[in-house]
């Protein structure tokens, strides 16, 4: 909320941490209180519609907060794209599909317009697994972005926020190149990593597939409910669904990647609602539901990678208490998840013959060509959504290649073919020489696949390593969750209070008359001093106070701490509590406040300016040192000058080393 227009933040919290509400307060806090709209990118239409449901239950009166979807009525979709022209559309949630397709020119012109505030992708780890294979969109909504950006009149750049539990170093490099601009800041990573402590690990091996149908069957007749069975394979899936049921377990649910967007949506609800509580599930479900009392989740496969695997059994023991997690593992799981660990990247051949078909398509400008997604390449009779996805995914591999920019992407259903299909093109910029002959792909190409290729196997093996016991679970965990890049350097067992600001800037910029009236000591810790007297309180004290509160703010100040009394209290000796006053002073219309026995709990740095305000009842009482020395690029202390310094009892704060200035001469410079 603090961040600047046009800032990239990706946001690490582990599950159950409070994603969610990051993103709600983004979309309908500080500056959001102003207008505008937030989108907020999810991987599926039922989680669009569950968090839709959460945040309208905490959206002001009036807001409009929606969910789009493919066979909307013609009345709630005109309605919504009104509100996206008019600013008016406080908060919307998408799918990649939509954003990238239908509602691609009302996003667009309310970027033009200036009422684009923030977009937020959520999952964003999706955004480079599912996207380099069978949804490219979470990979072309990048262009889009791009091009959303460079749309926003001048100094009313959107933020952007990427929020996902799990990040790997491949995920993070990713996403920094996926979300970079030549003109715009860099990625900030904000994490806040520890192994979730909720789930019990439990592992056994099955010498045949009948010996874990009985295994499975065993384990869930004795488990704690509610429970997820996961499996890798649809045909799986309704084979399992079909034995639970077989079982006399009738409250068992079912849902795969080819379920029919109704029957998905009523198994959801009958999920959430507690009308079952036996989920038969592939990796597609689960991702951002939010089901606190989930108490098992049983694999009866083995997930192609570390990350997959935890990100599954975080669905788990949400609500902070205990759960289970048991996988059991044949042979055949093996060779599945060798090939599944293995990234959808189409081969050399393929690859450069597809290619070749694309290429050079229309130029459009300098270095920027027109590619028709469409194309066929030789051998090929037949148009289909499956050969627009490869033709997708062969630019998207050059792209991650560093051979091109990918520009723009969509599909115009305003110009279609003599067939009556729309348009669906790919405009891309040439970084390097077309790869056209099997030297140059080889060179270019075939050197990222290899990568790729070998990072996949890391992870395989990095999962056997999990299904041997060759190292304790956590300490596979830590070595995949480390991201140095991101400043990620530790991975804890247990939660910590400690989230990595960006060291490099402000959150806030302090006004130029705060900077001069400090002069010298313009960072740091700085005691604002003001007497009481050891008589009533003078007159003009209270005012003045009040009055140097109010200015902090609008100068850049967007921190304050104070007593809780002090938080409450209507009236300062006849002066109106100045917190609400700061509140709309601040640009952002936002501010946070602190109460001073937090402090030991948020001593780590954050690159926020911030006030403390020591009242005049507590004239006679030391400094703590948490305050003192909290971690902050500039903390301002309004103290009375009698404070004892902490470490000289008989001594004032005043004369202790500390730089000072009096609040009279301070309220001086504010006013000028």
């Amino acid at each position: 909320m603090l961040s600047p227009p046009g800032c990239v933040r990706l946001v690490v919290l582990p599950t159950g941490s409070g994603k969610s509400l990051v993103g709600l307060s983004a979309a309908l806090a500080g500056p959001a209180k102003a207008g505008g709209t937030t989108i907020i990118v999810v991987p599926t239409i039922a989680l669009a519609f569950d968090q839709m449901e959460q945040a309208r239950k905490h959206a002001p009166p009036g807001a409009a907060v929606d969910a789009w979807r493919s066979g909307l009525d013609p009345a709630t979709s005109e309605a919504i794209r009104t509100r996206l022209h008019s600013g008016q559309q406080r908060l919307l949630y998408v799918s990649p599909e939509s954003l990238v397709g239908r509602l691609r020119r009302d996003i667009s012109e309310a970027a033009k317009r200036g009422f684009l505030s923030t977009v937020i992708i959520d999952e964003a780890h999706l955004v480079t697994q599912w996207g380099a294979s069978f949804r490219p969109e979470f990979q072309t909504l990048t262009a889009l972005w791009k091009n959303l950006r460079s749309a926003c009149p001048a100094g009313r750049a959107f933020k952007t926020l990427l929020m996902t539990a799990t990040v790997t170093p491949q995920t993070h490099a990713d996403l920094c190149r996926l979300f970079h601009t030549d003109d715009g800041p860099a990625m900030v990573t904000l994490a806040a990593i520890h192994l979730r402590p909720e789930p019990d690990y439990h592992t056994a091996h099955c010498n045949t597939e009948e010996e874990r149908k009985a295994r499975v069957l065993e384990i869930l007749r004795h488990a704690p409910r509610p429970a997820i069975l996961y499996v890798t394979k649809v045909e799986d899936a309704i084979r399992w669904h079909r034995w639970c049921l077989n079982q006399g377990w009738s409250r068992t649910g079912l849902i795969h990647g080819e379920c029919a967007a109704h029957d998905r949506e009523q198994a959801i609800t009958n999920w959430r609602e507690g009308a079952t509580d036996l989920m038969v599930a592939t990796s597609a479900f689960g991702v951002g539901m939010d089901k606190g009392d989930v108490r098992l989740v049983l694999h009866a496969c083995v997930p192609e990678n570390v990350d997959r695997f935890y990100q599954e059994v975080g669905r788990g023991g949400r609500d902070g208490t205990a759960c289970v997690s048991i996988l059991l593992s044949t042979q055949e799981d093996f060779r599945t998840g060798s090939g599944m660990s293995s990234p959808k990247l189409i081969g050399d051949e393929l690859g450069l013959d597809r290619w070749r078909t694309l290429w050079p398509g229309n130029k459009v400008g300098d270095d920027q060509y027109l590619l028709d997604l469409r194309a066929l390449r030789p051998g090929k009779k037949w148009d289909s959504e499956r050969n627009i996805g490869w033709n997708i995914r062969t630019i998207l591999m050059l792209v991650r290649a560093g051979v091109l920019e990918l520009v723009d992407t969509g599909i115009d259903f305003a110009e279609a073919d003599g067939e009556g299909k729309p348009s669906v093109h790919a405009t891309v910029r040439l970084l390097k020489n077309s790869p056209n002959t099997e030297e140059d792909w080889d060179a270019q190409v075939g050197t990222y696949r290899k990568e790729v290729m070998a990072a996949a196997r890391r992870d395989w093996n990095s999962m056997e390593r999990i299904l041997r016991n060759d190292a304790p679970l956590a300490s596979i965990l830590r070595q995949t969750y480390l991201v140095p890049a991101a400043g990620i350097h530790d991975v804890t067992e247990i939660p910590v209070d400690e989230i990595p600001s960006p060291p490099e800037d402000l959150c806030a910029s302090l006004a130029t008359h705060l900077t001069t009236a400090l002069g010298i000591h313009a960072s740091g810790t700085v005691l604002i001093t003001y007497r009481t007297s050891s008589g009533p309180l003078r007159d003009d004290l209270p005012r003045k106070l009040a009055e140097t509160l109010r200015r902090l703010a609008a100068a850049g100040i967007r921190e304050v701490s104070l007593p809780p009394a002090w938080r409450v209290r209507k009236f300062w000796y006849g002066e109106r509590n100045p917190i609400s006053e700061m509140q709309m002073q601040a640009p952002e219309k936002f501010l946070i406040v602190r109460d001073p026995a937090e402090d030991s709990r948020f001593a780590h740095h954050a690159a926020i300016p911030r006030v403390s305000f020591i009242p005049p009842d507590l004239a006679g009482h030391p400094i703590p040192d948490s305050l003192l020395f909290i971690s902050r690029p500039l903390h301002l202390i309004l103290v009375p000058e009698e404070c004892p310094d902490p470490g000289h009892p008989l001594r004032r704060i005043t004369d202790g080393g500390f730089p000072s200035i009096e609040l009279q001469n301070l309220l001086q410079q504010l006013k000028s």
